[in-house]
């Protein structure tokens, strides 16, 4: 659609001398090339028409300068979210940020961005489309080779082009988010008949995630400690920050805490180590963007936090797998690979006493590398269809939920 740039301190003429000054010679300038109605506004197709460049220049050459007009393209951009059932939703913008569009997407899941030229005329154009990740948004403090966005099984280009694009005519990119948060950076470049480019922010994520407190900040019980949070080194330089749940998580993870802490006041509170990043997803704690034997392949939703097991008396820990089972978190004993042990095997590491030699002979950080740890599961509360499915309590009864409103 044309766009006429008027000088405002100067009379402006009427309709019959704008018809006069504008159309007429804009359709001499046609006439002059009628035997191709082409044109060729990228500059990339010789012999087929006018550049976009050489088509102005021509009509602005019988315009008086106050009269000058733009005829370039309209270039406009949409994403869309692709459902379990395939079906194709668009996405409307949040916030916008120094003019970019912000949009959201969970980690594991399909979308597609559109873009067109929109144009009255024929003619053709470039587009570029590129992405850049930054991982720190979500958590990670390690570099590496980060992997792209993937689309069946393969990664997208970056920048992922396609050239002579007709105009009016849609240039779809489809993607796959990586299973690890982060923030993209999206740019889509085009040239030709739409020139110009149009920047976004898309950050892949699990909303609603909230950081759990030292307990010494819980007003609710008056700055009693009553449970720790623990960092383990070197896995924590990785991953700095990685206590943080779903609102209902951090709600039962403190009921159970504040309990077991009441039945228990003279022996140490519980100590609270890997729950998840502060946007989710893939929790690599070997800092590799996989999940591999070591890598926490739960920990992705908010749904679930490590305790020392070896740090809970041996006459406490029955206890304390019974009131978190009451509220409906299941306490599941895992080994160093986060694999859930046998029922044999569990039995052994509940009625170990680890303040009894050769365990009392290790540090803290010797103990946590050779000893097995608590897993709570937690509830689910919404109905979010997650990928991969999330780990949910077993043989355990629902919680009281009126508490977690």
């Amino acid at each position: 659609m044309a766009k006429a740039k008027f000088d405002r301190t100067k009379p402006h003429v009427n309709v019959g001398t704008l018809v006069g000054i504008v159309i007429l010679p804009l359709m001499l300038c046609l006439s002059l090339f009628a035997n191709d109605k082409i044109f060729d506004f990228d500059g990339t197709h010789h012999g087929r028409g006018l550049s976009l460049e050489k088509f102005n220049e021509a009509v602005n050459s019988h315009l008086p300068a106050p009269h000058k007009v733009a005829l370039d393209g309209i270039l406009k951009t949409k994403f869309f979210r692709i459902t379990e059932s395939g079906q194709e939703i668009e996405v409307l913008p949040g916030e916008f940020f120094g003019g970019k569009g912000y949009y959201k997407f969970k980690p594991n899941e399909e979308f597609f961005s559109e873009t067109t030229c929109s144009y009255p005329y024929a003619g053709y154009w470039d587009i570029c489309e590129y992405y850049k990740f930054n991982p720190g948004y979500g958590g990670h403090n390690h570099n590496g080779s980060v992997p792209p966005y993937t689309w069946n099984n393969q990664p997208v280009p970056n920048p992922k082009c396609r050239y002579n694009v007709p105009v009016n005519q849609p240039v779809r990119t489809y993607f796959k988010t990586p299973e690890f948060a982060t923030r993209d950076d999206h740019k889509r470049q085009a040239w030709g008949t739409c020139t110009g480019a149009i920047y976004d922010i898309v950050d892949i994520k699990i909303d609603g995630l909230t950081l759990l407190p030292p307990a010494w900040a819980d007003s609710l019980h008056g700055g009693v400690t009553y449970y720790n949070l623990i960092n383990n080194p070197p896995y924590s330089a990785y991953h700095p920050i990685y206590h943080f749940g779903k609102s209902q998580t951090i709600a039962l993870l403190k009921q159970i805490a504040w309990q077991y802490h009441g039945e228990f006041p003279r022996s140490e509170v519980l100590n609270i180590n890997d729950m998840s990043l502060k946007w989710g997803g893939l929790f690599d704690i070997d800092a590799n963007w996989q999940s591999g034997p070591n890598g926490h392949n739960r920990h992705r939703y908010g749904r679930q936090a490590d305790v020392r097991l070896w740090s809970i008396p041996v006459g406490n820990r029955k206890r304390f797998e019974e009131i978190s089972c009451n509220l409906g978190v299941r306490a599941e004993t895992h080994g160093k690979n986060c694999e859930l042990l046998s029922a044999l095997e569990q039995d052994v590491w509940r009625n170990t006493d680890f303040k009894l030699a050769p365990w009392s002979e290790l540090s803290s950080d010797e103990l946590d590398a050779k000893t097995p740890h608590y897993h709570l599961v937690f509830p689910k509360f919404d109905t979010e269809v997650d990928d991969p499915p999330d780990q949910l309590p077993q043989n355990c009864p629902p919680p009281n939920r009126g508490i977690l409103k």
